[in-house]
């Protein structure tokens, strides 16, 4: 075997069985993978902090809006709570002030009798309406969350 020192005109320098050129250049490409891979867990703990930002503003509009749904529905169901309390009192009313209008029947071709059954037929107009208006409820149930993340 020969001296691994030994060398020839052209190798250059040699320290072992590898010349200093190569040894350097194992080096700096080990630092570069190491440089790499420093490059690229940054980039997932950017990444991951970002999605892990994303999720937690998604989770608070998500809250805004199951909070804000459920302030309008409180709301309509106060709202339907008064305009049935009001259409009662009014349907009491104008059934009140009917049985006052027919308490006493008058002539139909009188003068008086015409007003009478005018008056009549609009209380019992105006009643119909407030049985309308008594029979539907406001609510909101179609409100699709999804889509008011995306707006």
């Amino acid at each position: 075997m020969s001296d691994p020192n030994d060398k020839t005109a052209h190798e250059g320098p040699v320290t072992g069985r590898q010349s200093i050129r190569e040894v350097m250049e194992a080096v700096r490409a080990a630092q570069e993978a190491e440089l790499r891979e420093q490059m690229l867990e940054e980039r997932r703990q950017r990444r991951q902090a970002k999605e892990k930002r994303i999720k937690a503003r998604r989770e608070r509009q998500m809250q805004e809006i199951r909070t804000r749904h459920a302030r309008r529905e409180s709301a309509l169901k106060t709202a339907n709570n008064k305009v049935g309390t009001h259409i009662t009192a009014a349907t009491k009313e104008l059934q009140a002030a009917l049985r006052d209008a027919t308490s006493v029947p008058l002539p139909r071709h009188s003068p008086q009798g015409r007003e009478q059954l005018r008056v009549r037929r609009s209380i019992e107009s105006a009643l119909a309406a407030l049985r309308n208006v008594g029979r539907g409820t406001f609510h909101e149930t179609d409100v699709d969350l999804d889509f008011e993340t995306d707006a």
